[in-house]
């Protein structure tokens, strides 16, 4: 009986482990490249905050540095989108971020999104959908900014 309940917290251990070395990955800068067309278009820095949640800010902007936010509603209307906070109160669940949202500045819409890490390719996949399974939405890969 010991030695299930060791093995058991050995997997909850080795778990933890995976999950927060795949979160260290995902922290850092990201450089934005339009979906449409392979132009960047800024760089995202994703960090943790005090209140364990996860969020994505404009730190540069290729092309025009003074563009605001004109489409989006509510606080973000006529910001500057540099300096703009476009991922929020994402959270770690199974080594992705997911229960948060991404706006998207150009079109003034906020989605769904979840966040994942592909180590083969070493880019970040962002997924920004209309319901929170996503189901319903488009994919973006970020690269890593150095």
């Amino acid at each position: 009986m010991q030695k299930i309940f060791f093995l058991i917290f050995m997997l909850s251990v080795y778990s933890i482990c995976i999950g927060y070395s795949q979160i260290e990955k995902i922290l850092g800068k990201w450089v934005a490249i339009d979906d449409n067309n392979p132009t960047t278009k800024s760089i995202i820095q994703i960090y943790k905050d005090n209140n364990d949640k996860y969020y994505g800010k404009v730190i540069k902007i290729f092309g025009n540095q003074n563009v605001i936010c004109e489409k989006c509603k509510g606080e973000n209307k006529n910001k500057p989108i540099l300096g703009l906070t476009v991922i929020s109160d994402m959270k770690l669940k199974d080594c992705t971020l997911t229960g948060g949202t991404i706006l998207d500045p150009t079109k003034g819409d906020i989605y769904y999104c979840s966040i994942g890490y592909d180590k083969k390719t070493d880019r970040l996949r962002i997924r920004g959908s209309l319901d929170k399974r996503g189901w319903f939405g488009r994919t973006q890969y970020w690269e890593r900014s150095y």
